[in-house]
């Protein structure tokens, strides 16, 4: 072509004469002759950075215009028009104007290499995988994802299939760019054209240009929330590869496992399907199955795949399971569960392994009270997982109790089992530490055993020690609470300290102190209970106290009806806040006699006028008889003062009591 000779657009390039070898342009812009269908540019010299392409639509639909034919590129400016020709003369083949155009692509501006692919088109030449994907790869470079997504349309278009690198190239770019759909697309194409997700990644591992570390990365986020397809199709491709998957690959392919397949399978089929993809090779990954197994509600698929781990081929859990039953003894650790270990394992599969291994134990009656449980320092969470399993059966657990008294962390025992054991072994302190953590966890030990450690307490001499764990008890949510407090008085009444028992309650009276209602009609109760202890005074400042504290009602049961006085002895007369809906239920026979001594003792009931006593079931009644003849008053005959059941309708009180 002469230097001076003029294009279709009325523009001339020149000659240079600078000595760089540049072709310069005069005038507007060079002669377009094609252009991608995807896009349009907005022409500029091809020798500068700043290229700018405008993406169009990929292809014109029925009711849009068409694309312009003068939207061109100068194809015959573009960088390789020199080896083009040499092909053209027959001084190069097709082969290494692809290749020598694939390795020059990488330092085009965007617009250089689509007229470098539009090139090879007009000499014959059919651009193949790598030359689109060197194209791809010059629009990702910049940012222009979206154009490099059309790209691929085009190497379609050209009978070129894209190959791992390519999808590589894309899916990492709208990765980057969190461009979430066009990845599933990508994707998904990929999956189609019979590509794993971590092809491109594993060929360069097999050129030993990518180490295990990051292989195993990368495959990792490549299979969350994948499917099934996916996640297998990784797998395969880390196996060609002689790579093992590790525990964050073995985690996120077994997240992705489908709950169908765990029905529909054989546990043996199911592990053996598992196996040979690499993944069931310890008790964690064990662990996420059964974790699954209890999502569906299949505690029966969990006892299946467990027994199958064990007998079947995979021999992944130790015959035992942990359960030593010469000692009563359960080992949830590592080393003493899976018959081999893989180093680092996924904590998160190994706790569901722990939980659902302990529901193996107790289906099967293999946990009592007295069974303690060893579990790992090492990981902390099991001890919760352990602890927690514990308390869903009724057991509460503590740090595990040596027969020394010392402390055992690596040990959990139940609670009730362990504050047994060290009363037998004269070990208050421990037991008055076991009673705290339990405590804690909002259980405690049976009234039997409380009552033996106040009167083990008494006994030694610890008097404030009887007294904290008397208080402790009745003040938290423990519930017989009147029991307690009657054994408290006759532990003090055996050991001659009533004037401790007084300083007890005189300590429960404080402002600061806010007692739970059973308690105040446990203390109510319990002070009338044994007339010699002289608790009677009591009463009066503990109803007090619990008429503050909103616990009973300021009436007392004490109703006026036209011309009769009503006395009604229920919670629901009583209780301050009583909940709704809640059925009226029966106080304590102690507590009836306590209230209506106290009412006594105020003046409200007279003899010489009619009182109607409503009482609750026929002990409340028969309670009710014997306290109005200890103060005189007759319950049965014609002058007697009557007692009726049921309840009358009442108005509400006048006034307050208290």
């Amino acid at each position: 072509m002469k230097a001076n000779s003029s294009n279709s657009s009325g523009t001339h390039a020149v000659r240079d004469t600078s000595g760089t070898g540049k072709r310069k342009r005069c005038g507007g812009v060079p002669s377009m002759t094609h252009v991608p269908s995807h896009i349009q540019t907005s022409m500029r010299d091809r020798y500068t950075d700043k290229v700018h392409v405008e993406l169009c639509d990929r292809q014109p639909t029925a009711t849009s215009a068409p694309l312009k034919p003068e939207a061109t590129i100068n194809w015959r400016a573009a960088p390789n028009a020199r080896i083009c020709a040499e092909y053209d003369e027959g001084r190069l083949t097709a082969v290494e104007v692809l290749k020598q155009t694939t390795v020059a692509m990488r330092t085009y501006s965007l617009r250089d290499a689509w007229a470098s692919l539009e090139r090879l088109r007009r000499s014959g030449i059919s651009p193949n995988t790598e030359v689109h994907t060197a194209l791809i790869s010059r629009c990702v470079a910049i940012d222009r994802v979206e154009e490099a997504l059309q790209a691929l349309g085009e190497m379609r278009d050209d009978g070129a299939l894209p190959d791992a690198i390519t999808y590589h190239i894309l899916a990492q770019a709208c990765r980057r760019h969190a461009m979430a759909e066009q990845l599933e697309n990508v994707y998904a194409q990929m999956h189609k054209d019979g590509f794993a997700r971590n092809a491109a990644e594993c060929g360069q591992f097999k050129k030993g240009k990518q180490n295990e570390d990051d292989l195993r990365k990368f495959t990792a986020t490549c299979l969350r929330k994948a499917s099934w397809e996916v996640t297998t199709a990784c797998l395969v491709q880390m196996r060609e590869v002689g790579l093992a998957p590790d525990w964050q690959v073995r985690t996120s392919a077994l997240d992705n496992y489908p709950h169908e397949r765990l029905v529909r399978l054989q546990p043996g089929e199911i592990l053996h399907e598992l196996a040979s993809l690499g993944l069931m090779t310890d008790l964690s990954d064990l662990g996420h199955l059964l974790n699954d197994c209890e999502t569906l509600g299949r505690p029966d698929l969990a006892d299946d795949l467990l027994r199958e781990a064990a007998m079947g081929e995979q021999n992944i859990v130790k015959a035992g399971h942990g359960h030593d039953r010469n000692n009563e003894t359960i080992d949830f650790r590592h080393e003493a569960l899976a018959t081999a270990s893989v180093g680092r394992y996924s904590g998160r599969g190994y706790r569901a392994a722990v939980a659902a291994l302990f529901k193996f134990h107790h289906s099967r009656g293999a946990i009592r009270p007295n069974t303690r449980f060893h579990v790992s320092l090492s990981d902390p969470d099991v001890k919760i997982v352990v602890a927690r399993c514990m308390r869903e059966i009724g057991l509460a657990p503590v740090d595990g109790v040596r027969l020394d008294g010392t402390r055992n962390l690596g040990w959990l025992e139940c609670g009730g089992a362990a504050f047994v054991g060290c009363l037998q072994r004269g070990q208050i302190d421990v037991a008055l530490s076991v009673l705290h953590e339990m405590g804690e966890g909002g259980s405690f030990p049976d009234v039997d055993a409380c009552s033996e450690l106040i009167r083990r307490c008494f006994g030694a001499g610890r008097l404030d020690d009887a007294r904290a764990a008397f208080q402790k008890l009745v003040i938290s949510e423990f519930e017989p609470k009147l029991a307690l407090c009657t054994a408290m008085i006759e532990i003090c009444k055996q050991y001659g300290h009533g004037a401790a028992l007084h300083r007890t309650i005189d300590a429960l009276l404080c402002p600061d102190v806010r007692l739970k209602p059973g308690s105040y009609f446990a203390l109510i109760a319990a002070c009338q209970w044994d007339m010699s202890t002289g608790l009677q005074g009591k009463i009066d400042p503990l109803v007090r106290a619990a008429v503050a504290n909103g616990v009973l009602d300021p009436a007392l049961g004490y109703r006026e009806a036209e011309d009769v006085i009503v006395i009604e002895f229920s919670t629901e007369a009583n209780a301050g806040k009583r909940a709704e809906g809640a059925p009226q239920t029966a106080v304590t026979p102690y507590f009836e006699q306590a209230m209506f001594m106290y009412h006594h003792s105020q003046g409200y009931i007279k003899p010489e006028k009619k009182t109607t006593y409503l009482a609750v079931g026929p002990e409340a009644r028969e309670a009710i008889k014997r306290v109005m003849r200890r103060v005189g008053l007759e319950p049965e005959g014609k002058h007697a003062n009557m007692l009726l059941e049921p309840p009358l309708t009442l108005r509400p009180p006048k006034a307050s009591l208290m």
